[in-house]
């Protein structure tokens, strides 16, 4: 297999279940109309986006992360539609909405839990495609971005590609997690002196 055959088979399964495919020359793409991230899935609009303004490798990442959520809406539509959610409720109660608690630290958990699903998936695919993506530094983005929804639950405030500064993922572990409960110190130093 190779990244020519992954790029097929993710056009190939987007046409198949009615996605359409953005990949705008950018570092970041907009997402509710004022946010800014690398990429998404979205299932209610049926879109795919990626930023293809980005380094190779960030690119195939990206690419593989996105059609990895792609993947759980197709073959696990409880778990997309029940994590999904959480979604929705972090980003409202970052929008200011007033939440619960215990509703949005079950939300997070919820994105931490779909997320990493998404991650494993994605690294499959690394694997399965030799995608020119280093797994190593792969993990460590990853691992930044699990734990960045706990620091941004204590912060109220989104930080756009987070994963993406060797400062904060240098700081994170080499492999996955079996939970995101607590941010491991040396991390949670390098999220602080960020912002």
């Amino acid at each position: 297999m190779t990244p020519e055959r992954f790029i097929e088979h993710t056009a190939k399964r987007c046409k198949q279940h009615g996605v359409k495919v953005r990949m705008p020359n950018s570092n970041t793409v907009k997402y509710d109309d004022d946010k800014e991230c690398a990429g998404y899935f979205s299932s209610e609009d049926k879109m795919l986006v990626v930023a293809s303004g980005v380094s190779t490798s960030e690119f195939y990442g990206l690419l593989a992360h996105e059609s990895s959520h792609l993947d759980q809406w197709i073959e696990n539509r409880y778990l997309w539609d029940k994590c999904s959610y959480g979604y929705s409720l972090f980003f409202e109660w970052l929008d200011g909405k007033i939440v619960k608690r215990e509703q949005l630290e079950e939300a997070v958990q919820d994105i931490i839990r779909l997320e990493l699903d998404c991650e494993i998936r994605t690294l499959k695919k690394i694997d399965k495609y030799k995608l020119p993506v280093n797994r190593t530094t792969y993990i460590q983005k990853v691992n930044t971005y699990l734990y960045g929804y706990l620091f941004f639950l204590e912060i109220r405030k989104w930080i756009p590609k987070i994963y993406s500064k060797k400062s904060l993922y240098g700081k994170a572990a080499t492999r996955l997690k079996k939970e995101y409960s607590k941010i491991p110190n040396r991390l949670y130093a390098a999220f602080k002196a960020h912002t």
